[in-house]
């Protein structure tokens, strides 16, 4: 992703049974109205992902890790701040390469105006075998997903949504929400041997 001037991304990092080759999701931040570290926003992003969706992933995931880059991509400083927190519901995980998924969403139309994230630590009984999430998981979860939105703002790391170096347009657009999708997809590479 290309990481221009006044922003910065942050990679929440996941591992635990439930991850045997972990997983990451991303968030493009925009960081203009943030006085400290990369090392200070790295540690806000755990925090706001530990007491958000976290609670609500199942404890065979556990956030590990938690690096935030500023840009530009090829001089800004990097910070990671190591955890190791599980997920907070006790149940069966679903097989790891399955996901929920969230679309990043944003005002601008097309391909270049949305974006998505996995998210690891679906639990068994909030998923039925068409991959259909349970309609209460999928509110509680969304819940999550919108507060995550409220402390990262809170913490002036403003979600964005950042695009590759082959985008027309590599302007960061402005998260508007985070859609938690009802029917669950895979990464088949979160389960190879």
């Amino acid at each position: 992703m290309l990481i221009p001037s006044g922003f910065a991304q942050i990679n929440w990092m996941f591992t635990g049974i439930g991850c045997p080759r972990g997983a990451e999701v991303t968030m493009g931040v925009d960081i203009s109205g943030f006085a400290d570290t990369a090392l200070d926003a790295a540690q806000l992003a755990s925090e706001a992902w530990s007491s958000t969706v976290l609670t609500d992933q199942a404890d065979g995931v556990r956030l590990s890790n938690t690096r935030c880059k500023f840009g530009p991509n090829s001089t800004g400083p990097f910070a990671d701040y190591s955890t190791s927190i599980d997920g907070g519901l006790s149940v069966n995980q679903v097989t790891p390469q399955v996901a929920m998924i969230a679309t990043k969403v944003t005002a601008t139309g097309g391909r270049s105006g949305r974006g998505r994230m996995f998210i690891p630590g679906l639990t068994e009984p909030d998923v039925n075998s068409a991959g259909i999430i349970g309609s209460a998981y999928l509110a509680a979860m969304q819940a999550k997903l919108t507060a995550l939105g409220a402390a990262l703002v809170d913490a002036s790391l403003v979600p964005v949504l950042l695009h590759a170096d082959s985008v027309g347009d590599t302007t960061p657009h402005p998260l508007i929400g985070i859609q938690l999708q009802s029917k669950v997809a895979t990464q088949r590479r979160r389960l190879r041997g």
